[in-house]
Formats: structure tokens, sequence, C-alpha cells
């Protein structure tokens, strides 16, 4: 019995011994005991955290399991509570992590953190083996406090690799840096890589250069590369040097040239740039595109040349027409897209694409679409059979249509104002933005239902619809005023934005609620919309004193151009903002410095007389 006893005693203290030296020798339990913590919990609990969540696509074994049934850690973890200190030490724990989805989804998680140490952790990841890693890592390049200029030291390193693959994935990233003397240089001397695909690449990187006075020094070069032996790197230098001189007849005509090459990839670049450069490049060239969009081998080819050749205007319509009614099913979103860049000159087509909707089955959206800018009253007949279809989007899209045809539909009022008690909310807004457009604003049912609009869920295309309808009616949507007023308070950021802006289309009898609109600008973090609300309080007549200093500090938020504009727009009220616009007539932004320019002689025209413009 004692003999047993000891056996047993001997055999506790071993498994007790296994035990310990199982916990000491596996890293992750040793982790557990030993290991750093952050907010008391096991840095590896963290990390276990992350792996579990579904944004990282990690598959969990059937050990993991087991160990996190034995011994439990993820109910310790609060993400809430945690500083952005703390969140970014786990993060960039896990940035050497042997799973390729892990590695993409902690990189990308690391993007919103602006410190030095994750600056030199993207440094290392621009190495990754995993391709989508290295382009997160590039990305980060442009928005994070670069320490010791590692990213963009990275970045050049790539360019000057003699690997085409890398020097083609940094290239791709460079038109987030700063565009200044130095990076334009790193460009230029792509120009004489020996591979076509790197100079064709650095061309297409120079061309944004284009509007920065430093960056003229590269024009004799782009002349010199006109003569390149690839003929893509061709096109590409004929286009880098149209964006710095619109007047480059040399560049006009090798495009031109080049739309008859018999490789379909360099008449697809040609055309491409023909629709670039618009009606100055695409008239010269109209019975070569006209040719190849009806008669090209390629249907992508066919396709760039009929968007170049519709950049001529109505010109362009009989080729259009005829493309409509020779492409098969699978083109007609093609068209569908241009006529709706077209507009209301695509008119006299209108009836012939509302026939070939039921062609394609996604192609349905895209005609609708088209129509929605098209606007033609010819359609009325068509669309009012439309309003009975048994499908729903369909009902929708001709409400909407109507709509914007505008009081021009009025005749169909009476088949609309039933869609205002429909039992889908999207119907009845439908119903309610397009009876607005026609003038119906009198309905208290229509004003209520577009408010209501206002407030849907961001990813909805219903708080644009509701703020087309209040643009549309202007001042007689007046009687909104006390509800979009309260929407102002709204918790939500974009219903704050859009009521804003309804305000704005309303005008001076919105006055009132200028105090309440400048609390909403000053809560919009994102500059673009931000400085639509401060056009809104314009429109609503603030006082130029309140406006001037408003838009100095928009345009030192990132809308410069605009914002300049706007300054001119108020003319010698905005006398104050001279001192703040005189410094930017030797921007190095051409546009910068021509919107400057031409503010201030609006502003004092005595003082600063408009300079003509060379022809």
């Amino acid at each position: 019995m004692r003999k047993k006893r000891k056996l047993l005693i001997r055999a506790l203290a071993l498994l007790v011994l296994a035990v310990v030296l199982f916990v000491l020798l596996n890293p992750y339990y040793r982790q557990l005991l030993f290991g750093p913590k952050i907010q008391g919990v096991p840095l590896c609990a963290w990390q276990d955290d992350i792996r579990r969540m579904d944004g990282a696509e990690v598959e969990n074994g059937w050990w993991r399991k087991f160990r996190d049934w034995l011994i439990p850690t993820g109910a310790s973890v609060d993400w809430e509570n945690l500083t952005k200190e703390d969140e970014a030490r786990i993060y960039l724990s896990l940035i050497d992590d042997e799973e390729p989805d892990l590695r993409r989804y902690v990189a990308d998680k690391l993007l919103s953190f602006d410190r030095p140490e994750v600056a030199q952790a993207f440094v290392r990841l621009l190495d990754d083996p995993d391709l989508d890693v290295r382009i997160i890592a590039a990305r980060a390049a442009p928005w994070l406090t670069d320490s010791g200029g590692a990213v963009t030291d990275a970045l050049k390193a790539m360019l000057r690799n003699r690997d085409p693959a890398r020097q083609l994935f940094a290239l791709h990233y460079l038109l987030f840096v700063e565009r200044n003397a130095q990076w334009l240089n790193e460009m230029l001397k792509l120009l004489e890589d020996d591979n076509a695909e790197v100079r064709a690449a650095g061309l297409q990187r120079i061309s944004w250069w284009a509007g920065r006075r430093h960056a003229k020094v590269c024009i004799p070069k782009l002349f010199e590369m006109l003569k390149d032996p690839d003929p893509i790197c061709r096109v590409e230098a004929a286009h880098a040097l149209w964006c710095f001189d619109k007047n480059a007849t040399e560049a006009f005509a090798l495009m031109r040239a080049e739309l008859k090459h018999p490789d379909e990839n360099v008449r697809y670049i040609a055309a491409e740039y023909h629709c670039t450069l618009g009606a100055s490049a695409a008239k010269p060239a109209f019975a070569e595109l006209s040719h190849m969009a009806l008669n090209d081998p390629n249907s992508d080819v066919r396709y760039q040349a009929l968007r170049a050749a519709v950049s001529c205007g109505k010109e362009a319509l009989p080729v259009l027409r005829q493309f409509l009614l020779s492409c098969d099913r699978d083109s007609v979103w093609r068209v569908a897209w241009v006529m709706r860049v077209m507009g209301q000159d695509a008119s006299d087509l209108a009836k012939l694409l509302l026939s070939r909707r039921n062609d394609f089955d996604r192609d349905g959206d895209y005609v609708f679409d088209a129509l929605r800018s098209i606007k033609a009253p010819d359609l009325i007949p068509d669309l009012l059979p439309l309003l009975s279809d048994r499908d729903g989007n369909v009902r929708k899209s001709a409400i909407g249509i109507l709509g914007e045809i505008g009081p021009a539909a009025q005749s169909t009022i009476p088949s609309l104002l039933p869609f205002l008690h429909d039992l889908d909310a999207d119907t009845r807004i439908q119903a309610a933005a397009a009876l607005a457009k026609m003038g119906q604003v009198g309905e208290p049912i229509v004003a209520m239902l577009l408010i209501g609009a206002l407030t849907a869920p961001r990813e909805t295309p219903l708080p644009r619809l509701a703020l087309g309808a209040f643009e549309k009616i202007g001042a007689k949507g007046r009687t909104a005023i006390p509800a979009l007023r309260q929407l102002l308070g709204h918790k939500d950021e974009t219903v704050r934005y859009y009521s804003a802006l309804a305000l704005g289309s309303i005008g001076p009898d919105a006055k009132e609620t200028i105090p309440a609109l400048i609390l909403v600008w000053k809560s919009l973090d994102y500059y673009h919309r931000s400085f639509s609300v401060v056009e809104a309080i314009e429109k609503i007549g603030a006082e130029a004193e309140l406006l001037v200093p408003i838009y100095l500090q928009e345009a030192k938020s990132g809308s410069w151009e605009d914002a300049i504009r706007a300054l001119g727009r108020l003319g010698p009220q905005a006398k104050d903002a001279i001192p703040d616009l005189l410094p930017l007539l030797d921007d190095d932004r051409e546009d910068i410095a021509e919107a400057a320019a031409a503010a201030l002689a609006q502003i004092d025209p005595a003082r600063f007389p408009r300079q003509k413009s060379n022809p």
C-alpha cells in the first residue's frame, strides 16, 4: 500500500512537472503567465482576440479551440477603453505573423495610426512576401509621419531597383507623394529605363505633375519621348505633353496617328486619351474615331472610341444610334453610360435606349440612370406603363425619371399621387421627390416624406434624392424650415450635412438658421462636406464679415481652389482676405495661383487688374 502511495505521489509529481515544463516551453502559455500585459491582460490574449475577429479571416484550429476552452482569456479583453498607443502596440506585435490574411488585416488597421513606430513598420511591410500587404503599406506612405524619411526612402529604393515589378509597384503609389522637384527627378530617371513598361508608367506619373511650375523642366524630355521606339510610350508621352501644354499640336498628331496602330492595346490607349483630352483632340480625329467605334474588332477599343467621338457633342448622335442598334446585349450598358454623360443632348435616342433595357438583366439600372440624366419629355408615354410593372425597382425608376423631367411631366401627377401611400417606403419617397420636382410642394405629405428621407441610412440613395428635390424646388420648400432646423441637431453627421444643404437650397428664407449651420460646419471633419455647408450658409445670405474667415479656414483645411473662388465671389466685401491671397500668387500650383489672381481682381480691380489669358 505504501509503495502504491509512493508511486502515485511520483506520478503526480511527474504530471505537475510535465505541466510546468509544458507551460514554460509553450510560447503561448509562457507569455500568458510571464509576458507583457496591457490593461492587466496578457498581450497574447489581445492577439488571440484579433485572430477571432471576422475581418482577420484566420482559421481557428481544434487545438486553439481546446486551449481557449481550457484557459479562456477573451472575456477580459476590453477594446473600447484601450488607448490608441496600446492599440497600435497590439497590432504592431502581429506584423510578422505567419498568416498573410492576418498581416493584411493588421496592416489595414495600422493605417489609422500616425506614429513613428508605425511608419517604421510599414517600411518593413513594403518587403512583405504578400502583394496585398505591400499594397497596403504603400498606401500608408503619404498619410504617416515619416520618421526620418524612412517610407519615402524605401519607395525611392524600389524605384531604383532593377526589378521592373518592384519599380512598377512603387510607381503605382507616387500619386500620393508630395509633388516636388526631388520626386520629379526620380521620374525623369525612369524614362531612360530599358523596360518599356517602366518608361510608360513613368510618363503617366509625370503627367500628374502638370500644373506645377517647377515641373515644366521636363517638357523637352517629353518631346524627346515622342520618338520612343515603343508605341505605348509615345502615346503616354503625347498625353503628358498635352497635360503641360494644351496647344501641343505634336501631341494631337501623334495620338491621332496611333489610332490606326495594329496593336489593339495601343489603339485602346490612344482612343482613351482622345476622350480624356476632349473635343479639342477628338474633333480633328472624328472620322477615325467614328470608324473605330463601329468597326474595330476589339469591343473595348470600340467603346473607348465611342466615348471619344461623343465628346464632340450632337455631331456624334448618328454614330451613337448605329452603335446602339448594332451592339450586342452585353454592350447596352456601355451605350447607356455614354448617353448618361451626354445628358439632354442624347434626348433623340432616349426611346431607342429604353427599348433595349430588357436585352440583358444587369443593363436595366444603367439604362434608367441614363434616362434620368437625359430628361426627355418624349419618354412620358413610354414611362406610364412602367408605373404598373410587377418589378418594384422598375416602378421606382420610372417615377424617378418622371421627376427629373420636372414640370413638363405634370400630366402624370394623378398617376403618381397613389404612390405617396405605397407600402414600400422607398417608393413613397421617390414619389414625393418626383412630385416636388414637378412643383407639387403644397402637399403636406410630400414635405413630410422628404424630411424623413434625410434621416434614412447613409448607404441608401434616399438622403441624396431628398436633397435633389429641395434643390429643385428652392424657396418653395420654406415650409420645411422648422423641421430641417431641428435636424441640424441630429446625432448623425450625415443627417446634419444633408439638412444643412437643404436649407441652403431654400435660400434667404432660412436666414434664422445661420447660427445653427455654423455649429454644423464646425462639427464636420471631412473638408469636402464642410465646404459645402459654408456654401449653403452663403446661399442663405450670410454677411461677408462672417464668411471671409470661414472661407480662409476652409482653404487651409484643403479646399484651396474652391475657397479662393468663393472669396472672389464676395467681391470688395472680401478685402480682409487680400493679405492671405497675395502669397498664393507665387504658389507652385498654377491652378491655385491663377485662382488667387482672379479672386484679387474681383475683390480690388483697381489694384489687381485682371490679366488677359494667353491664347
